[in-house]
C-alpha cells in the first residue's frame, strides 16, 4: 500500500511540475512572439534574431517535453495508484476490525481474513494492469520503515484494532480530512477564478483606453494559461464530491454514537458500522476517479491543441525569415 501512495503522491508532483513547465514555456513563446512584431524592434538586428529562434524554439521544445511527460509523467497513472492504495486499504481496516470483533474466531477464520487481504493487493495489481498505470513502484521495505510511515505510532497498521479505534483512526479522521480539504480547496478556486477575472478586467480596460496590443495579447495569453493551470491543479480536488460524502459519514457517524455500549461491542452491529463506512469511501473513490480522469483528459487536450497552434505560428515566423528563393540565371 505505501508503494502505491508513494507512487501516486511523486506521480501527482511530476504530472503538475512537467505541466506547468510546458504552460509557461508557451508563455514565453507567446510573449516573445509579441516583442519580435513590436514596430520598435528593427529586422536584422540581433536582438530581434534572438526572438525569432525563441518563438521557433519554445513551441517545440514544449511539445517534446508534453510527449515525454505523456510516457513518464502520465496523466492517470497517479489516480489509478491512489486507486490501488484505497483499495489495500480498506481492505486492511477490514481485516483489522473484523479479528478484534471475533477474538475467539478459528484459525481457519483468521486465514480467510489474511486471504481477503492478499486477494485486495491481487485486485489492485490487476487494477494498475488493466488502466495501463504499470510503472516501476515496488521496493522493499522494512518492518521499520513500515512502523515510520504509520500516522499513529503506537500503530504498526496490522494489528487488531476495536470499533473505538476504527471511529476515531478511519471514520472521524477522513471526515475531518474532507471538511479541510473542501474548505482549502473552494478557497484556491475562488482565488485562481478572481485572478482570471481581474485579468480579463484589466485587458477589457487596456483595449478600450488604447493601449499597446502587444501588451493586451500578452495578458490575454497569461489569463489563458493561468485558467489551464488553475484547472490542472483542481484535478482530483472534488469539493462537491467531498461535501456529499464527508455529509454521508457524518450521519453514519452519528448513527453509531448513539448506540448502547452493549450495541457498539456487539460482533454484528461492528461490522454493519465497518460495512456501511467502507462502502460510503468506495463509492467515492469510484466518482472521483471517474471526475478526475476526465478533467484530466480534458486538461491534456487542451494543452496539446495550446502547442499546437504555437508550433504552427513558430512555422510561419520561420517561413518569414526564410530567404525568398532566387531566380535562375539567364542563360
Amino acid at each position: 500500500m505505501q508503494d502505491y501512495d508513494v507512487f501516486a503522491w511523486k506521480r501527482k508532483r511530476n504530472y503538475r511540475l512537467f505541466r506547468f513547465a510546458v504552460i509557461m514555456m508557451g508563455v514565453f513563446a507567446g510573449i516573445f512572439g509579441v516583442l519580435s512584431t513590436d514596430s520598435h524592434t528593427q529586422a536584422g538586428t540581433l536582438y530581434n534574431a534572438v526572438l525569432r529562434i525563441l518563438v521557433i524554439a519554445f513551441p517545440i521544445v514544449s511539445l517534446a517535453l508534453m510527449r515525454f511527460a505523456s510516457q513518464f509523467a502520465t496523466s492517470n497513472a497517479w489516480i489509478e495508484h491512489r486507486v490501488a492504495a484505497e483499495i489495500v486499504r480498506s481492505a486492511i481496516w477490514k481485516y483489522r476490525v473484523l479479528l478484534n470483533a471475533s477474538p475467539s474466531s478459528t484459525d481457519v477464520e483468521k486465514e480467510n481474513l489474511r486471504k481477503d487481504v492478499l486477494s485486495a493487493i491481487q485486485e489492485a495489481e490487476k487494477w494498475i494492469s488493466e488502466h495501463n498505470a504499470a510503472q516501476p513502484a515496488m521496493r522493499d521495505r522494512t518492518s521499520e520503515e513500515i512502523a515510520r510511515a504509520a500516522k499513529y505510532r503506537d500503530d504498526d497498521g496490522f494489528r487488531p484494532v476495536n470499533s473505538d479505534a476504527y471511529l476515531q483512526q478511519r471514520a472521524e479522521a477522513q471526515w475531518k480530512w474532507y471538511v479541510k480539504t473542501i474548505d482549502s480547496d473552494y478557497n484556491q478556486f475562488k482565488r485562481a477564478q478572481l485572478a482570471v477575472l481581474g485579468l480579463g478586467i484589466v485587458i477589457s480596460l487596456m483595449s478600450a483606453f488604447g493601449f499597446a496590443m502587444e501588451w493586451v495579447a500578452i495578458l490575454s495569453s497569461l489569463s489563458t494559461s493561468l485558467l489551464l493551470l488553475s484547472s490542472i491543479d483542481m484535478v482530483g480536488k472534488a469539493h462537491p464530491l467531498f461535501h456529499e460524502t464527508a455529509s454521508k459519514l457524518r450521519a453514519e457517524v452519528d448513527s453509531w454514537n448513539i448506540k448502547t455500549v452493549n450495541e457498539q461491542q456487539d460482533p454484528k452491529h461492528v461490522e454493519q458500522f465497518l460495512a456501511n463506512v467502507e462502502s460510503i469511501l468506495t463509492e467515492e473513490r469510484t466518482l472521483w476517479r471517474e471526475e478526475a480522469v476526465k478533467i484530466q483528459s480534458m486538461n491534456e487536450e487542451a494543452i496539446f491543441s495550446s502547442l499546437n497552434q504555437l508550433v504552427q505560428k513558430s512555422s510561419e515566423v520561420a517561413d518569414k525569415e526564410a530567404p525568398a528563393e532566387q531566380p535562375p540565371p539567364n542563360g
